[in-house]
C-alpha cells in the first residue's frame, strides 16, 4: 500500500515538474498571483475548501426496454406460405405479417378443446359428489359432537345436583334436630308467659285500688290550693292599709320634728312618733315577705297539683297499657301454641322431604349411570363417522388427483395449441399484436418457421425504459420520484431516469428487487436490449463540507490532509463520512474557507515550505 503510494506520488511529481516547465514564466505568473506565492519550497496546487452537497453513488447493471414489447412465437413447425412484410418495416395493429399452413392443426385445436372442457366436467362433477358425501359425513361428525356435548353438561349437570343434594341432607338433619331441640325452649316459654298473666292481673288490679286515693288526694290538694289562692288578695288588701298607716306614720313624724322646732312638741314625742313609724315599716316589710312566700308556696302548690294530675293520668294510662298487654300476652301466647304445632308439622314434613331427598339421590345417580352408557354410544358414532369423512377425504382426493391431472394433459394440448394460434387466426395469418417496428422477422416464403425461435419481435412506437435489479440492503432507500443517471455504453452517453416503480418482492433465484426508470431524455437511437450502467444517488448530504478524495493521505487508522498557511504546509488530522464521485465528505478537521493542498501533498511535512503553482 505504501509502495503503490510512493510509486504515484513520484509519477504526480514528475508530471507536475513536466507541466511547469512547459508552462515556463505564465506558471511563475500564476504563482505570483496567489496569497503565499513563492520562489523556494516544494510546489503544489491548492484548492479553495467549500461546503457542498454530497449523495452516496450505488452503480448497478440494467438494460434497455421498449415501452410496449411484443414477441410472437408459434409452438409448431408449420410451412410459412405467403410473406407480406419485412425486418425494419413499420406495422400497425392488426397488420398480417406472413401466413402459416395450420390446418391441421386447427383440427387438432378443437379435438383437444373438447377433451379439456369434458375432462373439467368430469372433475367438477366428481368434486360436487364427494363434497357432498363428505359434507354429510361431516355434518354427523357434527351432530354426534353435539349429542356428545349435550351429553357431558347433562352428566356434569346431574353431578352437580348429587352434589348438592347430598350437601342438602346434613344440613336438613342438622334443621329437624334444631327444631326438635327447640320444641321445649318454646313450650318453657309459653309457660313462662301464661305464669306472668296473674302477676300482671293482680298489678292492674292494684293500680285500680290505688286509683281513688289518688282521686281523693288531688280532691284534697285543689282546696287547699283553692284556699292559699283566696288568702293572696287579703294579704294584699292588708299591705294596702299597712303602706296607708307607714304613710300617715311618717307625716307624724314630720309633723312632730315642726312642732319640736317651734318648741310645741317633746324630743320624746318626736322620739315616738319614729318609733312608730319604723315600727310600722318593719310590719309592712314583714307582710310583703308573707306575699311573696305565699305566692311561692302557691306556686309551688300549683306544680303540685300538676304533678298529682299527670300522676293520676299517668295511672289511669299505665292501667290502661297493662290490660292492652295482657291482651297481647294472650294473643302471644296463642300464637306461640298455633307456632309450636306448626313446629311439629314441618318437622314430619322435613323428615319425609329428607327420605325424598335420599331417594332422589340414588335416582339421580342411576340416570347418570345411563347418560354415560348413551354417551359411550355417540361417542362411538362420532368416531365412525369421522373415519367415514376420512376415508372420502382420501378417496376424494386420489380421484380428483386422477382427474386433475386428466385435466392438466388436456390443459397443456389446449395452452401448447394456444401459444401456436395466440397471434394466429383462423385462416393462419400471423397478425401483429401491436404497433411498432417489425425489429426481428424470421419468416421465409415456403420455408418452415422453428417452435424454438420467435416469428417476430415488435418494439411499440411510446418511449423507452430501463430496468434494473438492486440488493435488499439499497431498495429501502429508493422510492418512486427519485432521480437517476443512466449510461447507456453502446451510444457512451449519460441520460438522466426518474424511478416509476420498485418491486417489493424479491426473484425468487436472484434475490435482487426490480427497479424500472423512465428516460426523461431518451435518445432517438436507443435499441431494445442494449445494456446500462445506472447509478442511484442516496444518503444525500446538504451543505457539508468536502474534499478531493485523492487529497486525503492515510497512515494506519489516521487520515490526514495537508493546508496551505501563507508559505507554510500545515498537518490536519481529519475524520470522513460519506463518498460520492471523487469527493469525500469530512466530518471532524476542516470548516472550510481553507487552502487545501491537492496535488504535491505527499512531498510536504508539517511546517514545511510550499511554494503555490496551481490554484486560487
Amino acid at each position: 500500500m505504501k509502495r503503490t503510494r510512493t510509486v504515484a506520488a513520484l509519477l504526480s511529481a514528475a508530471l507536475l515538474t513536466m507541466t511547469l516547465s512547459a508552462c515556463g514564466g505564465r506558471a511563475d505568473t500564476a504563482a505570483e498571483d496567489t496569497p503565499a506565492a513563492q520562489t523556494f519550497g516544494t510546489a503544489v496546487q491548492v484548492q479553495r475548501v467549500t461546503a457542498e452537497n454530497i449523495s452516496t453513488e450505488n452503480k448497478v447493471s440494467g438494460r434497455v426496454l421498449a415501452e410496449d414489447e411484443a414477441t410472437i412465437m408459434v409452438g409448431i413447425s408449420a410451412k410459412c406460405v405467403a410473406v407480406y412484410k419485412d425486418a425494419g418495416d413499420s406495422v400497425l395493429k392488426g397488420d398480417v405479417l406472413c401466413k402459416l399452413d395450420l390446418a391441421s392443426t386447427l383440427s387438432q385445436y378443437s379435438a383437444s378443446q373438447i377433451s379439456y372442457e369434458s375432462a373439467i366436467q368430469q372433475y367438477n362433477d366428481q368434486k360436487a359428489l364427494f363434497d357432498q358425501q363428505i359434507a354429510i359425513a361431516e355434518k354427523s361428525v357434527e351432530t354426534a359432537a353435539q349429542q356428545i356435548t349435550v351429553q357431558q353438561q347433562q352428566i356434569e349437570a346431574q353431578e352437580r345436583n348429587i352434589a348438592v343434594q347430598e350437601a342438602n341432607i346434613p344440613v336438613t338433619e342438622q334443621q329437624i334436630a334444631n327444631a326438635e331441640a327447640n320444641l321445649p325452649v318454646t313450650e318453657r316459654q309459653i309457660a313462662a308467659q301464661e305464669a306472668n298473666i296473674p302477676v300482671t292481673e293482680q298489678q292492674i288490679a292494684n293500680a285500680e285500688a290505688n286509683l281513688p286515693i289518688q282521686e281523693q288526694q288531688l280532691e284534697a290538694a285543689e282546696e287547699q290550693f283553692a284556699a292559699q289562692e283566696a288568702n293572696i288578695p287579703v294579704t294584699e288588701q292588708q299591705i294596702a292599709l299597712m303602706e296607708t298607716q307607714v304613710g300617715q306614720a311618717r307625716k307624724n313624724v314630720s309633723d312632730t320634728e315642726a312642732l319640736l322646732q317651734i318648741g310645741a312638741a317633746s324630743q320624746m314625742e318626736l322620739d315616738n312618733a319614729k318609733l312608730a313609724a319604723d315600727q310600722a315599716e318593719y310590719q309592712l316589710q314583714q307582710m310583703r315577705v308573707g306575699l311573696s312566700n305565699a305566692e311561692a308556696q302557691l306556686s309551688q302548690a300549683r306544680a303540685q297539683l300538676a304533678a298529682q294530675r299527670t300522676g293520676l293520668e299517668s295511672t289511669r294510662t299505665q292501667i290502661e297499657a297493662q290490660r292492652i298487654a295482657l291482651e297481647q300476652a294472650r294473643t302471644q301466647i296463642a300464637a306461640q301454641r298455633v307456632g309450636l304445632e306448626q313446629a311439629r308439622t314441618q318437622i314430619e314434613a322435613q323428615k319425609v322431604g329428607l327420605q325424598q331427598a335420599r331417594a332422589g339421590v340414588e335416582a339421580s345417580r342411576v340416570q347418570v349411570e345411563q347418560l354415560r352408557l348413551a354417551l359411550t354410544q355417540y361417542e362411538s358414532q362420532r368416531d365412525n363417522a369421522r373415519l367415514s369423512v376420512e376415508q372420502l377425504k382420501s378417496t376424494r382426493t386420489s380421484t380428483l388427483a386422477q382427474l386433475q391431472a386428466g385435466i392438466e394433459n388436456a390443459r397443456s394440448g389446449v395452452q401448447q395449441l394456444d401459444s401456436v394460434l395466440e397471434d394466429v387466426d383462423s385462416d393462419g395469418n400471423v397478425i401483429a399484436p401491436i404497433s411498432g417496428t417489425l425489429v426481428t422477422f424470421n419468416a421465409v416464403e415456403n420455408s418452415y418457421v422453428s417452435n424454438s425461435m420467435p416469428v417476430a419481435v415488435i418494439n411499440g412506437e411510446s418511449e423507452m425504459k430501463v430496468t434494473a435489479s438492486v440488493s435488499e440492503a439499497l431498495v429501502p432507500k429508493l422510492k418512486i420520484g427519485d432521480s437517476a443517471d443512466v449510461y447507456i455504453s453502446a451510444l457512451d452517453r449519460t441520460m438522466s431516469a426518474v424511478i416509476r416503480s420498485v418491486e417489493r418482492a424479491a426473484n425468487a433465484q436472484t434475490r435482487l428487487y426490480t427497479v424500472t426508470l423512465t428516460l426523461t431524455s431518451p435518445a432517438g437511437d436507443l435499441l431494445t436490449g442494449m445494456f446500462a450502467d445506472v447509478t442511484f444517488h442516496t444518503d444525500r448530504v446538504d451543505n457539508a463540507i468536502v474534499v478531493p478524495s485523492e487529497a486525503i493521505l492515510t497512515d494506519g487508522d489516521i487520515q490526514y490532509v495537508y493546508v496551505a498557511v501563507g508559505d507554510r504546509a500545515k498537518y490536519v488530522q481529519v475524520s470522513t463520512g460519506m463518498t460520492g464521485t471523487g469527493v469525500t465528505e469530512i466530518l471532524n478537521g476542516l470548516d472550510g474557507g481553507e487552502y487545501l493542498i491537492t496535488v504535491g501533498q505527499t512531498y510536504v511535512t508539517d511546517g514545511g515550505e510550499i511554494r503555490i503553482v496551481g490554484g486560487p
